[in-house]
């Protein structure tokens, strides 16, 4: 799953939202994030997939790490959401929000630090994958809100730990590693023999094949 470690990263536009917690309505931030850098090791934990580094990178004669030529195309968006009990966001001169998981009855009433959506990757030249998402949180003190607020389109870090796949329904999901979702358009599938990411869908047509 995703782990990240004082990440930098860059807060978008927040807006407010309200989120049914059992029987609760409760207030949310929606916060987009963008600008995660992730190595070869956080994307593989990601998709759940040891290998997929070596699936979306081509290697130069010079040894440099270039995405496969059917990138070109578009993003690759997951289409898992994430629950995470670790959560923190820092700024400039030392501060910080921790955003804190709270125990309830049963998974119904439980609610975790964060929720991550809306997740698309794209790998660029040198062996990073871009990571961007939205991150839903339940507000804090005034104090804390103002100064999210404050970072709005601006550079933070992030950290994110204990993460999982989010419960739906009132049950556990279950990783697609057997069925994946790889939708590259209606109905289309790339060519046969073609390496292609996992459980997720690409912000394009049709993937051609690597050669």
């Amino acid at each position: 799953m995703l782990s990240l470690d004082n990440a930098h990263c860059r807060i978008g536009k927040i807006s407010n939202n309200l989120e049914k917690h059992g029987d609760e309505d409760v207030p949310e931030f929606n916060i987009p994030i963008t600008g995660v850098m992730l190595n070869a090791e956080q994307l593989n934990a990601l998709i759940g997939d040891p290998h997929c580094d070596r699936a979306w990178f081509n290697t130069r004669k010079d040894k440099t790490l270039e995405p496969m030529s059917w990138w070109e195309r578009g993003e690759f968006r997951l289409t898992d959401k994430l629950d995470a009990d670790v959560c923190t966001i820092s700024f400039s001169g030392d501060r910080s929000i921790e955003f804190e998981a709270e125990e309830g009855d049963g998974e119904e009433g439980a609610r975790p630090a964060c929720r991550i959506s809306r997740m698309e990757l794209k790998p660029v030249v040198g062996g990073m994958t871009e990571l961007s998402f939205q991150l839903q949180v339940v507000p804090g003190i005034g104090k804390n809100n103002l100064l999210l607020q404050e970072h709005q389109n601006r550079e933070v870090r992030i950290t994110i730990g204990e993460s999982r796949i989010a419960a739906k329904r009132g049950k556990q999901q279950e990783l697609g590693l057997d069925a994946p979702v790889n939708k590259f358009g209606e109905g289309e599938q790339p060519d046969a023999g073609a390496d292609k990411p996992r459980r997720g869908k690409r912000n394009g047509r049709q993937q051609p094949a690597a050669h």
